[in-house]
């Protein structure tokens, strides 16, 4: 994405952030995340370049290394599995290629629906996926009957194919549950409620 045209101020040049995930021993250290910054040193002077009080104030910085990039190195094989905030979390799913129900970080529950997805044998994802392309095309179907003023005499068919539908997620439900599948990921990715879900299983 262009952040920067030709003929803008220096000012408006963005941040970067090098995210470095590695699962070899990478150096030598105890801790599994890393932070490094730009540092620039006279060659001759061995003092570090820094900003003057005008740049300060026009970029909003303290220091070059606020301006340039910035370097993190996470160390997966270092991590204890134990989990002390949201950054942890996401270590621990690329460490463990799992999620624990508690976990809340942001845009974690994607990666639950990615995990459940993988979950699935072949057939369950290829029955998941066309269910997804029937649901999208019913939803445009009803969409041009309703412009075209004939939505109220396709209820009656609307309403056999929705029960045909859940039917079918009930269906990939069970088929989840006997893998093991939680009742909390079952019900993001089939969209059924938790006390249907539950129904299913005692059944």
């Amino acid at each position: 994405m262009l952040h920067f045209r030709q003929g803008d101020p220096y000012s408006n040049v963005r941040k970067v952030y090098s995210v470095n995930i590695v699962y070899f021993d990478l150096g030598e250290g105890d801790d599994y995340i890393y932070h490094g910054t730009t540092v620039f040193m006279g060659l001759h002077s061995k003092s570090a370049l820094q900003l003057n009080n005008k740049q300060r104030q026009m970029y909003g910085a303290s220091g070059i290394g606020d301006l340039y990039p910035e370097y993190y190195i996470i160390k997966v094989g270092k991590f204890n599995d134990i989990a002390e905030d949201t950054l942890d979390q996401w270590i621990y799913y690329l460490k463990n290629n799992r999620i624990r129900d508690d976990f809340t970080a942001q845009g974690i529950d994607k990666a639950r629906e990615i995990l459940a997805y993988e979950k699935l044998s072949e057939e369950e994802k290829r029955e998941h996926d066309r269910l997804v392309e029937e649901n999208r095309n019913r939803e445009s179907e009803i969409q041009t009957a309703f412009t075209d003023g004939e939505f109220k005499g396709r209820a009656e068919e609307r309403a056999s194919s929705e029960v045909k539908l859940l039917e079918e997620k009930k269906q990939i439900a069970a088929n989840m549950l006997k893998d093991g599948v939680s009742i909390e990921n079952v019900s993001k990715y089939t969209g059924l409620s938790t006390q249907q879900i539950e129904e299913i299983q005692k059944n």
